[in-house]
């Protein structure tokens, strides 16, 4: 029983290990670096958005 379980365990680590395609890995990673840029851009245009307007506000 032992032996079975070991054969068992085995089996399971192999398949939970996962070979990625790099190709894939690297589309992954580019599209995740797009949109954190799209993410600071748009926090970036908020923050000068909201100076301008407090700008604006304390010449009125």
């Amino acid at each position: 029983m032992e032996f079975g379980k070991r054969i068992l365990k085995g089996a399971v680590l192999r398949d939970s290990i996962r070979v990625e395609d790099p190709v894939e890995v690297q589309k992954r990673r580019e599209a995740e670096c797009e949109d954190l840029i799209r993410q600071a851009r748009m926090k970036s245009e908020r923050m000068m958005a909201d100076a301008f307007e407090s700008i604006r506000k304390e010449r009125e």
